[in-house]
This record gives structure tokens, C-alpha cells and sequence, in this order.
């Protein structure tokens, strides 16, 4: 994978900032409690740290389908940090279902395994009793949206909205749409999905991989498989360097750091068009 243009300590500046911002009425650290009803703070914290850890995980990748799956990963977690701060009105009840969403699907998956995961009988009684609490609890956090929600089965995800089709928004595509996204998704993210999803592949890309096999056995691949390498190489830095950017920017406003993104917006402006008109020189 060609190196990306922003280095871990980039992410790491910027998570320490959402830090600073969310504690900074705190006295010591006894006080992080006064944050547990403060949804917003704590998503916003979780969402940007789980994206600091794929992004350090993507810089060690061997692989560039290892590099893609992360990429996806990423490009996720910047549409719920889109979503949840899209509108000061909503984006404190989105947060709160962000966690419910999480909080329930925990439960959900240790009592659909829990007879096969060697639980005692009231252990799984426990479990099944939290279960429906947390039902009520992700249920309500609908109450005042615009889509009635009666029971569990009625929600797609946690981030579940009426476009402006009245269609409902349970998936990433329409995620994507809603947030003015959609051409990464359609363009890139939806490209990289066979190495996400266990499916096979299509014929044409059954024929590519034969012969590239073939190639590489004859001693052949340099002029054969190069190219393609290359340009996945420079499609996947370009698609995981727009995401950070987008990132570093919402986390920048979320805690009035403008400046910090400021500093990096010129620089990564000037590398991004020198880089693509580089590019583009060479292919003319």
C-alpha cells in the first residue's frame, strides 16, 4: 500500500483533543462518572477511538486486502460521526441509541449462543430477562424520531431515518445517500466488498486471477500484474486519505479546533494535487 498522508500521530493529536474537550470540566478522574448520562461525549469518544485503533492497524497491514477491509471499517465509522453530528437537535438521542444499539446487540448474541456457550439455566434466565429490558430501552430511544417503532423487529440499525424518498435508512448505501456520500460508496467502498463478504468471486475475476497465476508461473507478471497492483495501491490511499481528512475535520469542529484542521487542510490540499497531477503527467 503507498504510504498515506497522514501518520499516526495525526489521529492521535486529534483524539487527545476530543479527550481534553470532553473532560475538561472534570476535576480528577473520580468525576468520569458525571459522563455516564452524557451520550453524546462518550459516542463521540468511542466512535473516534475505535477509528485511531483501525487506522494504526491499517499502516501495519501486510496485505492490501487486509489495508481494504480497514478501509471499509473506517469510511463506516466516519458516517456515524457524520450522522450523530449532523444536526444539534437530534444528535444527542442518536448518540444514546448508538450505545442502546450496541448495548442490546451484546446481550442478543450471548442468549442466542448462550445454550451452547456452557451458561447455567439461570444464567441464561438473567441474560434473557436483560434482554428485554434493553429491548424497551432501544425501543424508546425511537420515541420521539419520525418513524414509529413498536418492537425491536421494527428497526434496521441504530442510525434507522426517513429519507427524502420516506424510504427507511437501514443500511450503509442509504446511509451514504442520506449524508451526501454516496458516490464513495457506489465508486469505492462497494468495490472492496469481496474482501469483506465471504462470497466468490465473479468469472471475469476467476479468468484475471488464473492468468495472473499463470503469468507469475511463466515469469510474466511484471508487465501483467504491475499496473493493476499500482492502481488498487493508489485508489485505496487516495479513498482511506480522504477519510482521515473528513475525520480529523469533524473532530476538529466538534471541539472548536478549527485551527488544528486549518494547519493540516493546506498541507494535504497542496500534497493531494501534487500528487494527482504528478500522476497525471506521467499517464499523458
Amino acid at each position: 500500500m503507498e504510504d498515506l498522508f497522514f501518520k499516526d500521530e495525526d489521529v492521535i493529536k486529534v483524539i487527545n483533543e476530543v479527550e481534553i474537550y470532553i473532560t475538561k470540566d472534570l476535576n480528577n478522574s473520580q468525576d468520569i462518572q458525571k459522563l455516564k448520562e452524557n451520550h453524546l461525549f462518550l459516542a463521540i469518544y468511542d466512535i473516534a477511538h475505535t477509528f485511531y485503533l483501525n487506522y494504526i492497524d491499517i499502516n501495519n497491514c501486510v496485505t492490501i486486502s487486509s489495508a481494504r477491509t480497514l478501509s471499509r471499517k473506517l469510511y463506516e465509522l466516519l458516517l456515524y460521526l457524520k450522522y450523530i453530528l449532523e444536526t444539534d437537535s437530534e444528535s444527542r438521542k442518536r448518540a444514546e441509541r448508538y450505545f442502546s444499539y450496541n448495548e442490546y446487540e451484546k446481550v442478543r448474541v450471548l442468549v442466542s449462543n448462550a445454550k451452547d456457550g456452557g451458561f447455567s439455566q439461570q444464567d441464561i434466565i438473567n441474560l434473557e430477562s436483560k434482554l428485554t429490558n434493553l429491548k424497551k430501552l432501544f425501543i424508546k430511544t425511537f420515541s420521539n424520531s419520525k418513524i414509529k417503532v413498536n418492537k425491536v423487529n421494527d428497526i434496521k440499525k441504530w442510525y434507522m431515518e426517513k429519507g427524502t424518498s420516506n424510504k427507511k435508512i437501514g443500511n450503509i448505501e442509504l446511509l451514504s445517500k442520506y449524508l451526501n456520500m454516496d458516490y464513495y460508496y457506489q465508486h469505492i467502498y462497494r468495490s472492496f466488498s469481496s474482501d469483506v463478504h465471504s462470497i466468490g468471486n465473479e468469472k471475469n475475476k476467476t479468468i484475471y486471477i488464473l492468468a495472473t497465476n499463470l503469468y507469475i508461473s511463466n515469469r510474466e507478471i511484471e508487465g501483467f500484474y504491475q499496473e493493476s497492483s499500482l492502481s488498487s495501491e493508489i485508489e485505496l490511499s487516495s479513498f482511506t486519505n480522504y477519510i482521515v481528512s473528513r475525520f480529523i475535520e469533524l473532530c476538529c469542529d466538534f471541539t472548536n479546533k478549527k485551527e488544528l484542521w486549518s494547519g493540516y487542510k493546506q498541507k494535504f490540499e497542496e500534497y493531494y494535487n501534487n500528487k494527482w497531477n504528478y500522476k497525471q503527467i506521467t499517464n499523458d
